[in-house]
């Protein structure tokens, strides 16, 4: 048994410990949960927080006792290259447009298949060799180049492996922001803001397996790099915790996908006229629902969303998302002259009028003010 600094033990408890908290607030019961129903996104974040709860418990284990870590280097590089497969899962049902869509399991394969290279490397490698790739990483000894060849190149895999599975995030993210401007009018939860930021710490995070490659693992204890890696991974808990479990984003039901498609088969679809549309826009003012989406304007509409999305466009050359707040900053307008409504807040003004939120408000009149630059401009 090693001896271990204070503050590096506290460095490494930190992701665990909130790992483990975030843990128990997805076991707790919450309405969430049974909005989520049957998606795979709770079981998705526990299974995430798992892994990342067993691999710096491996890594204290390693503190106090370094020669046990050989025995569970195999597991930790499996789990490794699972953190990010999980993290690609959980972002794929969350931007999901498509009930079609299914997660391939074939992402499984390449972790699993690097597990039975490392466990058959820890069996075939001579006495003590092992120990000391794992812990001072490139001491090699004569004859055996070959195994610490493989190891080299086990990591090499695993950073090209999460870049890879970053990039896949991100993509999945900016596909997700294209479709539901034509989807929601709620501009704040569909941003997704969070889950940017968590992608951004995520490109920070893929330097774990350089850094491992750049410095035996028993250096980097008591070093800068370890406590930055530890504090993206708490910040990034953090801010994936609390903003599933606070909902804040749209999440497209197979309920809401269906319905489009029965509206199809029933073969409800009618030509919308302008006339038709602007008598049921002020009329009804769907507008103030500050839960709208298409789906239920296309409902009432007897059409279906990719109809009502293409009219839109074309007749006030704007996506869903930006029609319905520009009723509604329109409404807001109207309230605010109404001598009637002095007596009320801001924020009841803005809620009256059919935002959610100030954010979806201000989100709202920041695009509003740049369309009108640009038409300045041209």
């Amino acid at each position: 048994m090693q001896t271990v600094i204070v503050e590096d033990l506290i460095t490494m408890l930190t992701p665990m410990f909130s790992g483990i908290v975030c843990i128990v607030l997805i076991l707790l019961d919450s309405p969430v949960w049974i909005r989520l129903k049957g998606s795979g996104i709770r079981c998705t974040l526990l299974t995430y927080y798992l892994l990342i709860v067993f691999n710096w418990g491996v890594m204290i284990t390693y503190a106090f006792y370094p020669n046990r870590f050989t025995d569970l280097s195999a597991w930790v590089a499996f789990t490794m290259l699972l953190v990010p497969v999980t993290l690609y899962r959980f972002i794929f049902i969350l931007t999901r447009a498509n009930s079609a869509e299914r997660f391939s399991w074939l992402h499984y394969v390449l972790p699993t298949v690097v597990l039975g290279i490392n466990l058959a490397w820890l069996f075939l490698a001579p006495e003590g060799a092992a120990g000391r790739v794992s812990i001072e990483n490139m001491h090699t000894t004569p004859g055996y180049e070959g195994f610490y060849l493989l190891a080299s190149l086990l990591l090499v895999f695993r950073l090209c492996f999460g870049i890879g599975y970053t990039l896949l995030g991100i993509r999945r993210y900016r596909s997700y922001r294209r479709l539901i401007i034509n989807y929601s009018s709620d501009l704040y939860l569909s941003s997704l803001y969070w889950l940017r930021l968590f992608l951004i710490l995520s490109v920070c995070f893929v330097i774990i397996p350089l850094l491992i490659m750049a410095a035996p693992l028993k250096d980097l204890l008591g070093t800068y790099q370890l406590v930055l890696v530890a504090l993206i991974l708490f910040v990034q808990h953090i801010i994936l915790c609390f903003n599933v479990i606070r909902g804040n984003y749209i999440f497209i039901t197979d309920q809401q996908n269906l319905h489009d498609e029965a509206i199809r088969a029933a073969e409800k679809e009618q030509q919308l006229k302008q006339e038709t549309f602007s008598r049921y826009i002020e009329q009804q003012k769907p507008y103030l629902d500050p839960h709208l989406t298409i789906v239920d304007m296309a409902d009432a509409l007897c059409t279906n969303r990719t109809y009502l999305s293409a009219f839109i466009n074309n007749t006030y050359k704007m996506n869903f998302s930006q029609f319905v707040n520009e009723c509604r900053l329109y409404e807001l307008d109207r309230i605010i002259a109404n001598p009637r409504c002095l007596e009320k807040t801001n924020i009841e003004k803005i809620t009256a009028a059919g935002f959610g939120s100030y954010q979806s408000y201000h989100r709202a009149h920041r695009m509003h003010e740049e369309r009108k630059r640009l038409k300045v401009s041209d």
